[in-house]
């Protein structure tokens, strides 16, 4: 039994579970035989004195239905299929550089096998719904596997913005680095441009961040001097006592020439590590980078994420007196520009942006959530509906169609993702062959300088929530009127037949298997007329 979430492994088996024991409840209290007794009363109490040449077709017609009846209550009513725990499977849909992952409601370790109890027993469900829950599935799963592999990508931008310096120790080294370092590095830079002593950085050097390939291998910058003129302010070697503090040996009485470029390739590995511990975000955020930003090199990937994580721990530690000392000492005019014209830029469209990006994300986790919990108030439902139905195909059709709607929404919510990642791409320059690695972190973080890229992201946001909102309601809405359609002609082709007067035969038949509570209602003027002719006829004969 195939289902689309971790929530719904443990769905679907409670909401059997608790289909067993309404099915106990009606069983054992002869509830179950209400509708099919009520029939079989029915019958025989019109036949009773009834002549032979008089609307005998009728009685015929009443059996048919009797018969229909059987068949709903033995193959849509009574659990007679097993299904253990085992065989309720999750296969999470492979996405680049993600592995495809099966799991079963027994061997899922997630929070919902801890928080919910399973139990190892086999559940019982009827066969026919288990027929249709195959079917429905089947087709579900056969639509999200024809999909293209894709990553995804607003996963990756969750587990970015996510993304920041968790270890003390870290967070210290890194606020020294920029003080000592980057700070250092960058003025001495805009001194040399200043006195045109060194041509300018290249485009792609982004020196507005700590880990600058331009800086790392910069004389004056991170790496050590060649030349007297760029030695002035650059920091050269670091003091002995914070090299040997930083160096892996960590013996101060040997004399160690530690750079600020060795410095960061320190830092920078431990940022990764700690990443690395993370491995379902590891696994988010690289599959995107290997699959949409596949033109970027293995380093700029590893240095997006290595960005990201500075940037977001600089956003949260800017109260701090060391932060702000360093702020206030160590930035220069230009980069406080360059801060204040994004900033400016963004405040147009970012309030907008970041509620409806908020709205979507929330959305596209929330409806499988929805999906499952649907899935167990449907099948809880079953039980009742062909009860109080009298076991009419018409509440069969109906059941199995809604069945399949709600099952069929997982395929939906995989093409509407499959549709953003498609429009995503398309709408920012292609991102699948890109090698800028400024443009692939503006688009990873939302940082465009012109409203244009809002718009793009606007627009995206948009089409995703229609395609998880409307897409659906009217798919729901569809169907229902399609179930209702067959439904109806299901139920007067099985009671009609090509049985002498079909109409009255079909009218006789719906009356018998309909609902046990219209049947009540009219239970004196069925009951009380067949009844008294049948003790008039009786009479007669006595009398005679």
């Amino acid at each position: 039994m195939q289902v689309f979430s971790y929530l719904e492994l443990y769905t679907t088996l409670i909401a059997w579970q608790l289909y067993g024991v309404i099915y106990d409840v009606i069983a054992q209290t002869g509830l179950i035989l209400i509708p099919l007794a009520w029939a079989i009363i029915g019958i025989a109490t019109q036949s009773v004195g009834e002549k032979r040449t008089d609307n005998h077709e009728i009685p015929i017609g009443q059996l048919k239905a009797v018969l229909q009846m059987v068949i709903v209550l033995f193959f849509c009513l009574i659990p007679i299929y097993q299904v253990s725990p085992s065989e309720i499977n999750y296969q999470r849909s492979p996405t680049v550089g993600v592995p495809q992952i099966e799991v079963n409601a027994e061997s899922d370790r997630s929070t919902y096998h801890n928080s919910i109890p399973t139990g190892n027993n086999a559940i019982s469900i009827p066969a026919w719904w288990g027929l249709m829950h195959k079917f429905s599935t089947g087709i579900t799963h056969a639509v999200i596997q024809s999909l293209p592999s894709h990553a995804d990508l607003r996963e990756a931008r969750v587990q970015l913005t996510a993304r920041n310096i968790e270890d003390a120790d870290l967070a210290q080294d890194y606020r020294e680095f920029l003080g000592m370092c980057y700070h250092p590095a960058k003025r001495n830079y805009q001194r040399l441009r200043l006195n045109e002593q060194i041509p300018p950085a290249p485009e792609n050097a982004a020196l507005d961040w700590a880990g600058s390939p331009y800086f790392i291998t910069m004389p004056g910058g991170y790496a050590a001097c060649t030349h007297s003129s760029h030695c002035q302010g650059a920091p050269h070697f670091l003091p002995p006592t914070l090299a040997a503090r930083i160096s892996t040996n960590g013996n101060t009485n040997e004399t160690l020439e530690v750079t600020c470029a060795d410095w960061w390739e320190i830092i920078r590995h431990r940022i990764l590590e700690q990443a690395r511990e993370d491995q379902s975000a590891w696994n988010a955020i690289f599959s995107s980078f290997t699959g949409t930003l596949s033109g970027l090199s293995g380093r700029e990937r590893e240095d997006l994420l290595v960005r990201n994580t500075l940037e977001n721990f600089a956003v949260r530690d800017i109260s701090t007196d060391q932060t702000r000392f360093f702020v206030e000492e160590g930035w220069s005019l230009n980069s406080a520009a360059n801060q204040g014209a994004d900033l400016l830029g963004a405040l147009s469209g970012v309030g907008a942006w970041i509620k409806l990006e908020v709205v979507v994300s929330i959305m596209v986790q929330a409806i499988p959530i929805m999906v499952a919990i649907l899935m167990l108030f449907l099948i809880v439902m079953i039980p009742f509906a062909l009860l109080f139905t009298g076991y009419r195909i018409r509440a069969v059709v109906s059941l199995s169609f809604l069945l399949f709607t709600a099952i069929f929404v997982h395929a939906l919510l995989a093409v509407a993702v499959w549709l953003d990642h498609t429009l995503t791409l398309s709408l920012f320059d292609n991102l699948s062959e890109t090698g800028n690695f400024q443009q692939a972190l503006n688009w990873l973080q939302g940082r465009g300088r012109f409203f244009g890229d809002w718009q793009k992201r606007m627009l995206v946001n948009i089409v995703l929530m229609v395609n998880c909102l409307i897409v659906p309601l009217v798919w729901f809405k569809t169907m229902h009127a399609v179930g209702l359609r067959a439904a109806t002609g299901m139920g007067d082709a099985m009671a009609g037949g090509n049985l002498g007067s079909g109409q009255i035969m079909g009218q006789q038949a719906a009356s018998v298997a309909g609902g046990s509570g219209r049947l009540a209602r009219t239970s004196a003027s069925r009951f009380a007329g067949p009844l008294g002719r049948a003790a008039g006829s009786a009479t007669k004969k006595f009398r005679h």
